[in-house]
C-alpha cells in the first residue's frame, strides 16, 4: 500500500547509514528513544522507497533512527509510509530536511547533506528555498565542506563557528588554516570572546 502507514518486516527495509545525513548512529542515542517507543509506542512512522536489492524489498528515507530503535526494542516491524514517486534528490532532500527540523544535527553532518544535494546540481537558492533556511547557511556549509576533513570535525564540535568557516574559507594555505584554528582554540581555553582575526596570520 504505497502512501499509507503499514507494518512492514525489518528484514525487508536496508538501512545505509553513510547515505543518512546524521552518518553512523551511536547506540547511546538510541537507547533513551527505544525506551520511549516501549513506553509510548511509535509516534510517527519511518518513510521508505522501494528498493528490491540484495534480498530487500525497500530503502530506509527518513527515521533511521527510530528504525534501530525499533531493531534494539525486538520488534520484527515498523509502522512505515512507502514512497515509491521520490527521486533520489527528493528522498536526500526528505532525510536532511527533517533532521534540521529536529536540530540534532551538527554543521558538519548538514555540511555532507548540503554537499550531495549540490551534486544533483541544486545551487544556493534552491536548497534555501527548499530547506527554508537563509542563502548565508547553505553558503557556509558549502564553504565546510571544502575544509581539510579535522577542520571539518573541529566544527562538527563547535570549536568553530559560521564566521570563523568563512574566515577560513579565505585562506587558501592549509598550515595557516590549521595555525588558526589552533588559535581559535587557544582564544576559547581563556575564554576570550573573540578568536584572532584572519588578518593576523598574515605575517611578512
Amino acid at each position: 500500500v504505497v502512501n499509507q502507514v503499514v507494518a512492514v518486516p525489518l528484514k525487508e527495509i536496508f538501512l545505509d547509514e553513510e547515505w543518512n545525513c546524521r552518518g553512523q548512529i551511536a547506540m547511546s542515542n538510541i537507547i533513551g528513544l527505544a525506551k520511549q517507543i516501549k513506553d509510548q509506542g511509535l509516534i510517527q512512522p519511518v518513510t521508505i522507497a522501494p528498493y528490491e536489492k540484495d534480498g530487500f524489498k525497500y530503502k530506509m528515507v527518513s527515521g533511521h533512527r527510530r528504525f534501530k530503535a525499533i531493531k534494539y526494542d525486538g520488534d520484527p516491524t515498523i509502522n512505515a509510509i512507502i514512497r515509491a514517486d521520490l527521486t533520489d534528490v527528493q528522498a536526500s532532500l526528505m532525510n536532511l530536511t527533517e533532521n534540521i527540523a529536529r536540530e540534532d544535527l551538527n554543521i558538519a553532518q548538514e555540511a555532507r547533506a548540503i554537499e550531495r544535494c549540490k551534486v544533483f546540481g541544486y545551487g544556493k537558492d534552491d536548497l534555501a528555498s527548499l530547506l527554508k533556511v537563509s542563502e548565508n547557511w547553505v553558503e557556509v556549509r558549502f564553504m565546510l565542506t571544502s575544509l581539510p576533513h579535522d577542520i571539518e570535525q573541529e566544527a562538527a564540535a563547535g570549536v568553530i563557528n559560521s564566521t570563523q568557516i568563512k574566515q577560513l574559507y579565505k585562506i587558501k594555505d592549509n598550515s595557516k588554516r590549521y595555525d588558526f584554528v589552533k588559535r581559535i582554540k587557544e582564544a576559547k581555553e581563556r575564554a576570550e570572546k573573540v578568536a584572532v582575526p584572519v588578518e593576523k596570520l598574515r605575517r611578512p
